[in-house]
């Protein structure tokens, strides 16, 4: 298990969080969205970060950053513009694809945490 409770919050299921606070890299874009309009974001960034985690996880790099791409990492962020080189990910398809639903731009159609767990990825042997 990989976690970050520095920065937790216990929530309701029904509440939405209203702070800025994330690991800069990690954060979501409906978090930098609404980061000082007093909207708020659901635990769906909660599902990005892991999405961000797993392509830390398989590349050694991070999703969003100013070293692979010309964008400020924050437009990258708001923009799900990320890059994910065949190196790493050819032979992880499952992962591959996991990782894309996670970190997918529109919280209503990013992957929910009962979607990632019933996941190929995590349902069934993947050959490397």
């Amino acid at each position: 298990m990989l976690t970050d409770f520095g920065l937790s919050n216990m929530v309701k299921t029904s509440s939405l969080l209203k702070s800025l606070c994330s690991t800069p890299f990690y954060v979501a874009c409906e978090v930098v969205k609404t980061s000082g309009m007093g909207t708020g974001y659901t635990k769906a960034v909660d599902c990005w970060s892991l999405g961000v985690t797993l392509f830390v996880c398989i590349t050694g790099q991070p999703a969003f950053t100013s070293q692979h791409n010309d964008m400020e990492p924050r437009d990258q962020i708001l923009q799900g513009n990320y890059a994910m080189r065949d190196k790493y990910w050819e032979r992880l398809p499952q992962a591959k694809d996991m990782a894309e639903k996670l970190v997918t731009v529109d919280p209503k159609k990013r992957y929910t945490v009962d979607q990632a767990l019933a996941h190929p990825w995590f349902t069934e042997d993947e050959e490397i």
